[in-house]
């Protein structure tokens, strides 16, 4: 339906969905796109095998993030490209190893987790900080 207060939808959304969706997600990514919402979503953490991206992160029109590690070179767990039509992903990286996370079991609300979820809300962050620096910035821009 129509928001009628569309001007409240978010800049970028960040998302740590993964899996083999195929095109199930296609629609939900192509409706933000058409709204200038930037999508930002983990690449995958399926190793050091090529071809390994995880679905949507392998859409077009979306922002794949990888995982490097304290030495700033990609993680062997965090999936890499290129896509079924030859693409490079991910298509940027960030710190992933061993953050600090919310989290919704034990006794502690938080947990140090490793993984492309854990990279692509610094990418998602960053993302947001340039759009308020630069307004009317589009995703081809960023």
């Amino acid at each position: 339906g129509k928001n009628p207060k569309y001007e409240l939808a978010p800049d970028v959304i960040n998302n740590s969905w993964g899996g083999k969706f195929h095109n199930k997600l296609q629609a939900v990514v192509d409706a933000w796109r058409a709204a200038d919402i930037i999508p930002v979503l983990c690449n995958g953490n399926s190793g050091r095998k090529c071809s390994t991206t995880w679905t949507p992160a392998d859409y077009k029109n979306v922002i794949a993030v990888g995982n490097v590690g304290t030495d700033d070179k990609l993680f062997t767990q965090s999936s890499r490209g290129p896509t079924a039509d030859g693409r490079i992903k991910p298509d940027v990286s960030a710190p992933g190893n061993r953050i600090r996370s919310a989290w919704h079991t034990g006794n502690s609300a938080y947990q140090i987790m490793t993984g492309t979820s854990m990279a692509s809300p610094h990418v998602a962050g960053a993302i947001a900080l340039y759009l308020s620096a630069n307004k009317g910035a589009k995703y081809d821009q960023v």
